[in-house]
């Protein structure tokens, strides 16, 4: 395989494998995406049934302690610390006056704040965090609920909860209005209220690999369950903002098991991104192996052809050399002259079948030099022109010459033979029924154009850029009646080339330009025109 071709095939194989593995990178990396979304989804209903669990408590509460606001000589409720009244205008009635119990005293020094604050319960009293607490989250901060305030389902009366920041914790207050305009609470007992919750909650060994923690608005653990143990100061996975009264509280998930955000590559998807490339590799080695045998076969071919077309150079030119003498001795009349003729035209179109092959394979292998020396185009072309003038004959076809000058050029005479041997050879093929060709030279600067025209039925638009390409035939049926390799255009141009000339076919509107000659007013339109051109020798050019 040439260098070239082995590294566009190596860039090949590179570029396939990089598009497999960036496409397992995104197959993996999605996968993560989609994993972490499901834990998070799953961890986010846990807590959000502990916190939903939490609301309920609070309204089985908030009944017990409306009960004890309606029927005061009842056993007061454990949740009360201790009671408060107000009037209609919010303002405190109760506990009031010089002599007021230890306790009273000690709840209005506790509760100073708020009354102090002019603080207005209504039923639609919100209670706003009162730390701007920013929990740490993996998968982000799932924010709770919107805040709201509690009503009992047990009454019609307005019900409410009220919290404040005291004594470097949070406390909490609960009232309920009546229908004359005043309000009762209370102070609630943050001990039994705390207890009272936690008590519900599950067991400390209930939650297997994973644990929660209830966070205070002080970050102090409040309580936690689930038998896995967080390193110290370990961000949680998920944190989880209690809905109002409990906005200070937070509920934190930590788990060893949950995957977090990843954009490498997991060990399966390795696994079959390198089975992936291994079977490509082995594919791309296998067709690398298949190519070279082929090349190797072929240049196997080539020196086989090479040497059967050398080893049959030499009886060829016996052949035609004794024909000819043969002829020579018989009158052209007889039958044995006229079949002697043929043997000649055969191995002299074998001989040219020969030399193209050889050109060909000379080329191929970047071995084709020439002789180039100076020679006189005119001499040279009616020296070509003798040899083919009887096979042209035979085929009905006229040759017209129009040379004005007798340019010197730089050529090679072989070459310039097999050039127009394989232009009127072409024209014996496939334009004898055309019945004219003419062949005409012009000077133009520093070269010699040399045009060919055959009057046969032309070559069809579709198949004009490919007529140089080896083995290239207009037709390629088995019963067409020529024969032909198709390599012969292609040698031409290749030789024309090496004698820094060109070789083209005229445009199809410069062949229909051309005219018949007066002799022969009834021939056809130009079929097919090749222009050929060679350099003038440097010092027959007028232009120096």
């Amino acid at each position: 395989m040439k260098p070239r071709a082995f590294i566009a095939f190596l860039l090949l194989i590179l570029l396939a494998l990089s598009v497999i593995a960036y496409l397992g990178y995104e197959i993996s990396r999605n996968e993560s995406t989609r994993t972490s979304k499901r834990y998070q989804a799953l961890i986010s209903q846990q807590l959000h049934d502990i916190d939903a669990n939490f609301q309920s408590q609070l309204l089985s509460l908030e009944q017990e302690l409306t009960q004890s606001y309606k029927a005061p000589n009842s056993t007061p409720s454990p949740l009360i610390n201790h009671l408060f009244r107000l009037d209609v205008t919010n303002q405190l009635t109760q506990p009031t006056g010089p002599d007021l119990s230890a306790k009273a005293q000690a709840f209005l020094t506790r509760t100073r704040s708020i009354w102090q604050s002019g603080l207005q319960l209504t039923d639609n009293t919100e209670s706003p965090p009162l730390l701007n607490q920013k929990p740490n989250a993996t998968f982000g901060n799932i924010k709770s609920r919107n805040d709201y305030t509690l009503k009992s389902q047990a009454t019609i009366n307005p019900t409410g909860w009220h919290a404040w920041f005291y004594d470097n914790d949070v406390h909490l207050l609960h009232w309920m209005k009546f229908p004359d305009g005043t309000t009762i609470g209370s102070e609630i007992n943050r001990s039994a209220f705390l207890s009272r919750l936690i008590g519900n909650l599950p067991a400390g060994d209930s939650l297997p690999d994973a644990r929660i923690i209830l966070r205070s608005a002080t970050q102090q653990n409040l309580y936690q369950w689930g038998t896995y143990q967080p390193p110290k100061n370990a961000p949680p996975i998920l944190t989880l903002t209690l809905a109002a009264p409990l906005e200070t509280w937070s509920l934190q998930y930590h788990s060893p098991l949950i995957p977090k955000k990843q954009s490498r590559l997991t060990k399966p998807v390795l696994l079959n991104l390198a089975a992936l490339a291994l079977a490509f590799l082995i594919i791309a080695l296998w067709f690398l192996r298949e190519n070279n045998r082929a090349l190797r076969e072929a240049a196997r071919r080539v020196s086989f052809v090479n040497q059967v077309s050398h080893e049959l150079k030499t009886p060829l030119t016996n052949i035609r050399l004794y024909s000819e003498l043969a002829s020579q001795s018989l009158s052209p009349d007889e039958p044995a002259a006229q079949q002697l003729d043929i043997v000649t035209s055969e191995t002299s179109r074998l001989s040219r079948l020969i030399n193209n092959v050889l050109s060909f394979a000379r080329s191929e292998r970047k071995q084709l030099q020439l002789n180039l020396q100076a020679l006189d185009l005119n001499q040279t072309l009616d020296n070509i022109l003798t040899h083919w003038i009887p096979t042209l004959d035979k085929a009905g076809v006229k040759i017209e010459t129009n040379f004005p000058d007798s340019p010197q050029v730089l050529a090679d005479p072989d070459a310039c033979e097999q050039i127009l041997g394989n232009l009127l050879s072409n024209i014996e093929k496939y334009a004898a029924h055309g019945k004219i060709a003419r062949l005409s030279t012009q000077q133009q600067s520093g070269q010699i154009l040399i045009t060919l025209t055959d009057y046969g039925s032309g070559i069809p638009s579709t198949a004009r850029k490919r007529i140089f390409a080896p083995f290239s035939r207009l037709h390629s049926s088995l019963t067409e009646g020529t024969s032909g390799t198709g390599i012969g255009l292609s040698i031409a141009r290749e030789l024309a080339h090496q004698m820094d000339g060109t070789l083209t076919l005229a445009p199809e509107k410069t062949g229909q330009a051309l005219q018949p000659s007066q002799s022969s007013p009834s021939v056809s339109p130009p079929g097919a025109t090749f222009l050929w051109t060679l350099p003038l020798l440097p010092s027959a050019d007028p232009s120096r």
